[in-house]
């Protein structure tokens, strides 16, 4: 069943978060001036400040996720090549600096949150972000801005029903480790995928969430208690899966059709807590 979205996007349980709108990141104080020019010339700019409007006008929280440095670099990261570029920089963001602040086009709100980081590229892990969505009974974050690839993967904790259904294109998979729930559906019939990391965060793995894959191996971590009905059925290539101790329930079908799968590894706790209806 497709989620409902007028209820998946209830304005009092969803937070619009914005990642490095800043002055000095797509604005005209720009450190990366191709990027702001991208930002720009693509509309992308554009349609983030009307999603920011928007968002205020049906009361939904925005919180504003911004990068900065001390003038004497306390705290600040020196271990990758982008952050010693920065370093380089004449004009730094300075914290509290104008160029630091937001980008003019989304104007100001009383009513929004503000959260500048001095180190790191993720608003969770680099600001505790996540303590904030909390607190604001956030159950949806839409994501937006600069260096979204890395403000997702952290910020997500469920992957919902058909979320990459039938995305034929995608080839590996990667779940971050703030992931708890693999929904229904969530990768159904994605045949191009062969390579899938589940990490140890994650409990439950629904119903058909990896069928009709190209997987040709997997490994259950001990934190997954349930796998669904026809999880990793009819996945032709998958050769070796080892399911770890903490499952307690597979579901009919989890591993059914997979002509190519020898044996699965199942840890001995596993094998007789679990009816395994699914091996």
């Amino acid at each position: 069943m497709a989620p409902n979205l007028q209820q998946l996007l209830a304005p009092e349980t969803t937070v619009l978060l914005t990642q490095e709108c800043q002055r000095d990141v797509i604005g005209p104080d720009s450190m990366i001036p191709d990027l702001a020019a991208a930002a720009r010339e693509s509309g992308a700019l554009t349609n983030a400040a009307r999603l920011v409007h928007t968002a205020r006008a049906a009361h939904v929280a925005v919180i504003h996720a911004l990068a900065a440095r001390r003038e004497d670099g306390r705290g600040a990261n020196t271990n990758a090549r982008l952050f010693i570029a920065v370093t380089r920089e004449r004009d730094q963001r300075w914290f509290g600096a104008d160029k630091a602040k937001i980008v003019e086009e989304f104007g100001t709100d009383d009513w929004d949150i503000t959260s500048t980081r001095l180190h790191g590229l993720s608003p969770i892990a680099g600001q505790n972000i996540d303590g904030l969505l909390r607190n604001l009974g956030c159950r949806t974050v839409v994501i937006v801005g600069v260096s979204t690839n890395v403000a997702i993967p952290n910020g997500i904790t469920n992957i919902e029903t058909k979320a990459f259904s039938a995305c034929t294109n995608l080839t590996s998979i990667i779940i971050p480790g703030s992931v708890t729930t693999i929904g229904n559906y969530a990768f159904l019939d994605c045949r191009s995928v062969t390579n899938i990391t589940i990490p140890d965060s994650v409990t439950s793995i629904g119903t058909a969430a990896f069928k009709w894959s190209d997987l040709t191996s997997v490994t259950i971590p001990g934190s997954v208690t349930s796998i669904g009905d026809e999880a990793f059925s009819d996945c032709s290539r998958l050769t070796s899966v080892t399911i770890s101790n903490g499952v307690t329930s597979i579901g009919p079908g989890a591993f059914e059709a997979c002509s190519s799968l020898p044996a699965i590894t199942v840890d001995p706790a596993t094998a007789q807590m679990c009816p395994c209806a699914g091996l």
